[in-house]
């Protein structure tokens, strides 16, 4: 049986015990100590929801502790966290985690975290990155501390392949209810070429990684230690989350945006002469008219982007993860007097799509097209 040790963010959750309604939860601000991603026990990955309760139930009975590598424990227990763990009668389906130094003082009234076993939570086995070749692209790496990050990539096909055959070794498990809130730091994206030629993207924090087709895995890995043991090339500096790899997952949850894991939008310098009226925005397509109401030719082109007004500031809204193509560098006139319709998709291979509710403008060349979505 395979134990893995996933690193920090776990246990914030209780209140499914029984049927939810013999707790009574509320949930804390913040959780002070570090927080165990899932506790590995009689064959079950156990992880976390996000639920928290205030005190141990009666029946609760201690199965063991965890102590990183689990030396004291009377169960396959796994974790990053030392506590304890205890279970239910008649409840095989979660676990109760207990921190071992609780400090109330200083962290607040103690917490007792549920660990929720699930048939979602799915082994992979190894091989995530099966696909890779190291032997045609480079390793692109990114860096973020939570208020800046930087991006290079290295090109040793040697060290490459290492990199490689090390991610391929760890075994992996399906994480079904993973949102951005559970983002630690320092977090680090990754990307390489793959044999399909679209590549790999992936983001990985606090044992969690984010693949570029939205999958979420708990993966135990030291990205920390490719980036620390490698000098990078072509170094360009990131100023959001959502300016690494799979950004477009990390900027969202099930409320809309994140304004604080975004990027502030650039002041917008719009051409004289020149409007833009909306004639149709759906979830399908954007559909708008360019206007030129001067006397000289106006050069655009094809590209576009979507920004998204939030606490009065306008963000980048981040390009679909699963968009392989830029915009081409073409030519456009707009003569004078003139006026073309045009039209941009918002489902398949496009660059943004499932738009959640909020103001949105579509910017093009200076040129600035509002609306509520």
């Amino acid at each position: 049986m395979m134990k893995k040790i996933f690193t920090a963010i776990l246990l914030m959750c209780f209140l499914s015990l029984f049927g939810c309604t013999a707790y009574s939860s509320e949930k804390p601000t913040e959780l002070q100590p570090a927080l165990p991603a899932c506790v590995y026990y009689n064959g079950n990955l156990y992880s976390h929801v996000g639920d928290v309760i205030y005190y141990l139930p009666e029946k609760a009975e201690l199965i063991g502790e965890t102590n990183n590598v689990g030396s004291d424990m009377k169960s396959d227990l796994d974790s990053t966290v030392n506590g304890y763990v205890y279970t239910i009668p008649d409840n095989s389906t979660e676990l109760l985690f207990q921190w071992k130094e609780w400090d109330e003082q200083v962290d607040g009234k103690e917490p007792f975290l549920v660990l929720h076993s699930s048939s979602e939570n799915e082994s992979v086995s190894t091989g995530l990155f099966a696909s890779a070749t190291p032997s045609k692209s480079v390793i692109s790496m990114s860096y973020y501390d939570g208020t800046e990050g930087v991006n290079g990539f290295f090109s040793d096909q040697a060290e490459e392949e290492n990199v490689v055959l090390s991610l391929n070794t760890v075994e992996t498990f399906l994480v079904m209810d993973w949102t951005p809130d559970l983002i630690t730091y320092p977090a680090y994206g990754f990307m390489i070429g793959s044999e399909d030629g679209n590549g790999y993207r992936a983001f990985w924090s606090n044992g969690y990684l984010v693949m570029r087709d939205g999958k979420v895995y708990l993966f135990d890995y030291d990205f920390g230690k490719i980036w620390e043991e490698h000098t990078w090339r072509d170094e360009h500096q990131l100023v959001a989350l959502a300016d690494m790899p799979c950004g477009c997952y990390l900027a969202r949850n099930e409320s809309g945006w994140i304004a604080s894991n975004m990027h502030l939008s650039d002041d917008v310098d719009s051409p004289e002469n020149i409007s833009i009226t909306c004639i149709e925005w759906t979830d399908e397509k954007i559909v708008y008219e360019l206007e030129n109401t001067g006397s000289e030719d106006w050069q655009y082109g094809s590209y576009y982007s979507l920004e998204v007004l939030l606490d009065g500031n306008w963000y980048k809204v981040p390009m679909n993860c699963d968009y392989n193509y830029g915009f081409t560098d073409e030519c456009r006139v707009l003569k004078a007097g003139e006026t073309k319709r045009v039209t941009v998709s918002l489902t398949g291979a496009s660059p943004y799509s499932n738009l959640p509710e909020g103001h949105y403008r579509l910017v093009t060349y200076g040129a600035i097209l509002e609306v509520d979505v």
